[in-house]
């Protein structure tokens, strides 16, 4: 199905690059501008919002390419879902992924309080690169395997608690794509006070009018920005509210799962 671009989210650390490559992305405009079919984006769609889990350089293709639209797979998860796709994504397809892409996608799952858990081949086979590529990681970043023995009606066991006061790190959006977005709000205000000067200009009043609905024109602006400062405000609490919501659910139900295996 097609979904409008604005519609799609991209900032729920789903991005399994380290870096966009721009000259890609060109290429890839310049193929749509022709006509070119081009694979399909994979999103996940949670009830709410359509995450982008594979497909970036696709997507901003379409960007430059001023098509407000695009072809999209999309399959019913929640974003977490849609991040533990992206860390495979591009395995075998698209611009081939550098070492450092494959690093990120493993600590993506190192860092996570579930999926740190983990054996070495279950990160490998999600991550799509080598067990020994795993446990290199782990040493560069110093992690050790912690466990916890205890007695429990006269038998051993054993709690492994290297993940107990981890905590999830909140969303956030790239500098660079925050960056675009300011420079974006700056072009989209001075082309409005340049539209509002043009319309007074134009109209059928006296000096006097002009200046007075000149200034009405700028209370009304600095109106709307503000009013639109505070609904974006609100958006992002409600968003990150139920982000964070998600992510303590799961780990309520990890941590209840562990301890009933330890109980039992």
């Amino acid at each position: 199905m097609k979904i409008k671009l604005n519609e799609l989210r991209l900032d729920g650390g789903t991005q399994p690059r380290t870096n966009m490559d721009q000259e890609v992305v060109a290429e890839y405009a310049d193929y749509l501008m022709d006509g070119v079919k081009m694979p399909s984006l994979t999103v996940f769609h949670d009830g709410t919002y359509y995450w982008l889990a594979d497909g970036f350089h696709r997507y901003f293709a379409h960007k430059k390419s001023d098509i407000k639209e695009a072809e999209c797979d999309v399959r019913q998860g929640s974003l977490r879902d849609a991040i533990l796709f992206s860390v495979g994504a591009n395995d075998n397809h698209g611009l081939r992924r550098s070492n450092e892409d494959k690093r990120k996608a493993v600590v993506t799952l190192l860092d996570d309080i579930e999926w740190s858990d983990w054996a070495d081949r279950e990160i490998a086979r999600q991550c799509r690169v080598s067990v020994m590529t795993v446990g290199r990681i782990k040493k560069s970043l110093n992690i050790e395997k912690t466990e916890k023995k205890f007695e429990k009606n006269g038998k051993q066991s054993v709690m492994k608690t290297e993940n107990i006061g981890n905590v999830v790190s909140p969303l956030s959006l790239d500098n660079s794509m925050q960056e675009l977005a300011v420079a974006h709000g700056e072009l989209a205000e001075e082309n409005a006070k340049l539209m509002d000067m043009l319309a007074v200009r134009h109209m059928d009043a006296t000096p006097e009018e002009k200046v007075k609905a000149q200034e009405t024109l700028e209370s009304l602006r600095a109106e709307i920005k503000t009013l639109e400062a505070e609904l974006h405000a609100v958006k992002i609490s409600r968003d990150q509210l139920q982000s964070k919501t998600l992510e303590m659910q799961k780990q309520i139900n990890y941590w209840r799962k562990k301890a009933e295996k330890v109980a039992a």
